[in-house]
């Protein structure tokens, strides 16, 4: 199985959990696919989580990927999910 990225590169993928149960806060579960890339590890999330929990993603060159993902009582929660520099990351279109 392959995995297009979102700036067009493709990785190849093994699936290690479908449909997989998750808290994510208190009283509240999802279902998830875990997936693993061969070759470096890196985040992968799928669009039902992203679209169900209004999750953004942002990249720049200088800071990697920041995901920001809104909590109930309005704050929003960031978490710097990846430093280009160190992971090696292809920074030119494919």
């Amino acid at each position: 199985m392959n995995l297009r990225r979102i700036g067009g590169h493709t990785k190849s993928l093994v699936i290690l959990s479908e449909l997989t149960p998750i808290n994510i806060k208190t009283g509240e579960e999802k279902e998830i696919n875990l997936f693993i890339e061969k070759g470096a590890v890196h985040t992968i999330l799928g669009r039902p989580f992203v679209v169900d929990n209004n999750v953004k993603l942002e990249f720049s060159k200088k800071q990697g990927e920041i995901l920001s993902y809104p909590e109930e009582d309005l704050r929003i929660l960031c978490l710097a999910t990846s430093n280009p520099q160190a992971m090696g990351w292809p920074n030119s279109p494919p």
